[in-house]
């Protein structure tokens, strides 16, 4: 069996089509099905009246944009089908119809992966076989999922992903809350923007995004915009009301908002910036003649929301198509973590089969824990000796006489404290 995926704002809420193919390798459903076509009549007149192209499509679940040349191509010439990889790989190049260079059309022994577009938009599609799905679940994970909803249990291991861009400032809690956007303005609509906010988990995120300003500088690129938060966070974080105990009701808000016409028309890296009792103002004042989208745009979006995780899929028009966002925090990560880091990667590059970008070896929990110790205890050597009866603050260091000195990540009944070896709970204050 082998995979096939489209990436495509046009294919349902996650803007992909995954289908399951019998062939025993890649190589061999593309031979067979070129050997197939060879043999139509030469001439026909539409070539969309082939009935092996059509049994094709039929197979893949609908059309793929600039494939059918290459079907076109065997018809019309007679072309041999190939016996090995790197003569695939010269038919490909040859004959499909792709916009950009050879870079855009990657074969290997495992794979086929195409970058183009179909004059609006871009868009991407792979082959590849169940040997790569099984060597990289941390890189296709989320490239063969393909139901609406994500998985809910939350784990409690340390879980981080390296090299993601920070949003500051920060919380002063435990965890991290991962953002990831498919969004499009448009036509770049691949691969999307994925930013990591540090210091607050997703239940929290509702009231951190209300008490901080989001960091701003002017952009060097030009002087009439700012460098900040990306928009769709801005804009998020301005639809959240001040009773708001989590961001589902402002994502509901934000399904109203017609986000790719500000997107793509308006200079909004001003908006939304300031203290958060005027970002929703200055993000309404950017909507032209106050337009939204329609009832049946709204009613198809998909919010699957989960404590520590939530996938939001946004039907912007009929036209358009679907956007998602996902957001979950280091909790969700620990229970899911080839999932969530094939998500970050999915945002990350177009090309998830790849190796190109080199997977870390990931950190143990031991490791994480002594760097997010590290980080909480800023070089302070000393700290309030722990008693059960005391009450502790947040980022407060306590001398515990089993775990050594630790940090207060979170203060309330109880509170968690980031210790070198693991971050436990533990009660205070109870006289």
């Amino acid at each position: 069996m082998i995979y096939f995926v489209y990436r495509s704002h046009s294919d349902g809420p996650l803007s992909k089509r995954v289908v399951k193919l019998d062939a025993p390798s890649v190589l061999a459903w593309f031979a067979e099905r070129i050997e197939r076509t060879s043999k139509d009549p030469a001439k026909v007149d539409d070539a969309s009246d082939s009935e092996s192209i059509k049994a094709i499509e039929a197979e893949l679940g609908g059309s793929v944009s600039g494939l059918d040349a290459l079907w076109n191509a065997a018809r019309e010439h007679r072309l041999k089908p190939p016996r090995t990889t790197a003569a695939l790989k010269k038919l490909l190049r040859t004959y499909l119809c792709v916009e950009g260079g050879p870079e855009n059309t990657q074969v290997d022994d495992h794979s086929v992966r195409v970058k183009t577009d179909d004059d609006e938009v871009m868009l991407a599609y792979y082959f590849f076989d169940e040997e790569v799905l099984a060597r990289r679940p941390h890189h296709l994970a989320y490239l063969v999922h393909d139901e609406p909803r994500l998985p809910d249990p939350a784990g409690d291991r340390a879980f981080e992903l390296e090299g993601v861009r920070a949003l500051t400032p920060g919380g002063k809690s435990a965890g991290a809350t991962y953002v990831c956007l498919f969004t499009s303005y448009d036509s770049q609509s691949m691969p999307g923007a994925v930013r990591v906010i540090h210091g607050v988990r997703l239940p929290g995120l509702a009231a951190h995004l209300r008490d901080v300003i989001p960091d701003a500088t002017q952009a060097t690129w030009s002087a009439e915009s700012m460098e900040t938060w990306p928009y769709e966070v801005r804009l998020l974080r301005a639809m959240i009301d001040p009773e708001d105990a989590d961001i589902v009701p402002a994502l509901r808000r934000v399904n109203e908002f017609p986000i790719s016409q500000v997107g793509s028309s308006t200079n909004h890296t001003h908006a939304g910036i300031g203290p958060h009792a005027l970002a929703r103002g200055e993000m309404l004042k950017l909507i032209d003649d106050n337009k939204t989208r329609d009832d049946g745009e709204r009613k198809d979006s998909v919010i699957d929301a989960h404590d520590h995780a939530v996938l939001f899929a946004m039907n912007v028009t009929h036209a358009a198509g679907f956007q998602q966002w996902v957001l979950f925090d280091d909790r969700w990560g620990a229970a899911h973590p080839a999932l969530a880091a094939s998500i970050v990667r999915y945002g990350t590059t177009w090309d998830a089969v790849a190796n190109p970008v080199k997977a870390r070896t990931p950190a143990t929990p031991e490791q994480l824990n002594q760097r997010a110790w590290k980080s909480a205890l800023h070089d302070r050597s000393e700290g309030r000796a722990y008693a059960i009866s005391e009450e502790f603050a947040l980022d407060e260091v306590i001398d515990h006489p089993k775990f050594g000195l630790g940090v207060v990540r979170a203060a309330a009944d109880k509170i968690e404290v980031q210790f070198r070896d693991a971050l436990r709970v533990m009660l205070h204050k109870k006289r």
